[in-house]
């Protein structure tokens, strides 16, 4: 297989396990769940399902626009998008439900009506970054994953696949390493080192997934800096 097939294969498999591990953790809600506290302030679990159904359909433009060349952005602005997930956590669970259901298989038909060469065409992020078709998978694989430790309540990042925790923490830490409000902080994990923002700062260790928790967001359990868990920390918002 040529590189991008083989980027391309990885990522749809990440895409594909996280899916199903997100389904999991949505089956395993009772309707009552849903409008209890995720593990993002702010949000209700209904907020998160609604937000990856979202999500989903949002992918489902950028691969048209792949395949078309015809630009179609994932949402009009960030209003709109905030304003569905408003909307949509407001929706009975069993509605909820179908609504992933349902933008699961309009994803995969997305990917199924994709020629190959349409793989290597530039889309637009909802961020602004310029970027090949085959992101398009990453992107998705990042949400499903992460999110099904938001809705819980099994889910965690230690079941990650490590080769996608690694290129996520890659990712996530190359992110912050250019933002001017990031603190000054390394990291080492599994005998790799990467410096946060201006070099300095403390030193924080652990496994990869608590790291890829960290950097994310979500928590800072199995962490340690020489100067104690109070002298981790707080990172900007990822994304």
């Amino acid at each position: 297989m040529s590189s991008r097939a083989e980027l391309l294969a990885q990522r749809t498999d990440w895409m594909r396990q996280g899916t199903q591990r997100f389904q999991r953790e949505l089956d395993a809600l009772k309707d009552a769940d849903f409008g209890a506290p995720s593990a993002l302030e702010g949000w209700s679990r209904s907020h998160v399902v609604a937000h990856v159904v979202g999500n989903a359909r949002a992918l489902v433009n950028l691969m048209t626009w792949a395949r078309t060349g015809v630009e179609t952005r994932m949402y009009a602005d960030a209003a709109q998008r905030a304003a569905e997930i408003e909307s949509g956590a407001t929706l009975a669970p069993e509605r909820l439900r179908l609504e992933f259901e349902q933008s699961r298989l309009e994803l995969d038909d997305a990917f199924a009506a994709m020629p190959g060469e349409a793989w290597g065409a530039e889309v637009i992020t909802a961020q602004g970054r310029k970027v090949e078709a085959t992101f398009v998978p990453w992107m998705r694989s990042r949400e499903v994953w992460v999110h099904a430790v938001d809705i819980g309540p099994t889910a965690s990042f230690e079941e990650f696949p490590s080769a996608f925790v690694e290129a996520l923490i890659d990712e996530s830490s190359t992110m912050f390493s250019g933002r001017d409000d990031c603190p000054s902080v390394t990291i080492e994990y599994d005998g790799r080192r990467r410096q946060l923002g201006a070099a300095g700062g403390p030193t924080v260790t652990g496994p990869p997934s608590a790291v890829l928790a960290w950097l994310l967001g979500r928590s800072r359990d199995g962490l340690a800096t020489a100067d104690g868990p109070t002298a981790i920390p707080q990172l900007p918002r990822w994304l």
